[in-house]
């Protein structure tokens, strides 16, 4: 049901798309020829907050996707994971998918990229190979990835004020709060709600960033964190949450749009 509706909600922003459907039923040589391949494959099964199951199920559409390449040879093909497929089974994935890629003729560039760098709000590293076809490699040389252009925004420039806020609220007896904690990734620890020493129950800082926004989550902090707003420990709104995505508000009113989406 949720990727129907995604679907349809892509169609929506998306009038002169082309949208065939499901991955796996794609006659991938049928396809139309492109200059540049943008895949974002599913992250769940590679990702360290899900069941790291790698290949299985979802997984397998990072590999398959590789079969629109064989066919097609764009110039580019550029695809975005976690930065966990690189590491997991002591980078045997990572150098899988590289190698298929090499296998094709293509020379393969790829770093992980930091939300944060690029005017967004949350705590969010993704990582990102690009492949460029021999020829264009050859006449181009190595490609250069994008240099930061926005210095670090904190997480208040998104959240609404107190008076106006529409979230869930934790009761002040339920916080314990600590001197703040400074992490290298931009967040501010400032405690923890109860049940406090699990995860998801941390509370940030709006003068810090966010943590990444999530399709799902666990604890009190549930998919898209718990900051403290005014002296009150409040979970972010998922019209909060669009935000800190870049997703634009008026998203929610259009269409039915759940955090399983928006993360």
């Amino acid at each position: 049901m949720a990727v129907s509706i995604a679907t349809d909600i892509f169609a929506a922003e998306n009038p002169t798309a082309r949208v065939d459907g499901d991955f796996y039923k794609i006659d991938e040589a049928g396809l139309p020829a492109c200059d540049i391949y943008d895949g974002g494959a599913p992250c769940q099964t590679y990702s360290v907050a899900g069941k790291k199951a790698g290949k299985e199920e979802r997984g397998l559409l990072m590999f398959e996707q590789l079969e629109y390449l064989r066919h097609h040879q764009p110039a580019l093909g550029v695809f975005e994971q976690v930065p966990n497929f690189q590491l997991m089974h002591g980078g045997a994935f990572m150098r899988e998918f590289v190698e298929a890629l090499e296998a094709l003729d293509y020379v393969v560039s790829h770093k992980i990229l930091e939300a944060r760098h690029f005017d967004s709000c949350q705590h969010r590293e993704r990582l990102f190979v690009v492949a460029a076809r021999g020829d264009v490699h050859r006449a181009r040389g190595d490609f250069e990835f994008p240099r930061p252009v926005s210095a670090e925004r904190p997480a208040k420039t998104i959240l609404a004020p107190l008076p106006t806020f529409e979230g869930e609220r934790f009761p002040l007896r339920d916080f314990r709060p600590c001197e703040p904690v400074h992490y290298e990734s931009g967040l501010i620890k400032v405690g923890s709600v109860h049940p406090h020493q699990r995860r998801g129950c941390t509370v940030w800082s709006p003068e810090g960033l966010l943590p990444a926004q999530r399709c799902v989550g666990q604890g009190p902090a549930g998919a898209t964190g718990l900051v403290l707003r005014e002296g009150v420990p409040t979970r972010v709104t998922i019209e909060e949450s669009m935000v800190a995505q870049q997703l634009p508000e008026r998203m929610l009113q259009d269409h039915s749009i759940t955090q399983s989406m928006v993360g």
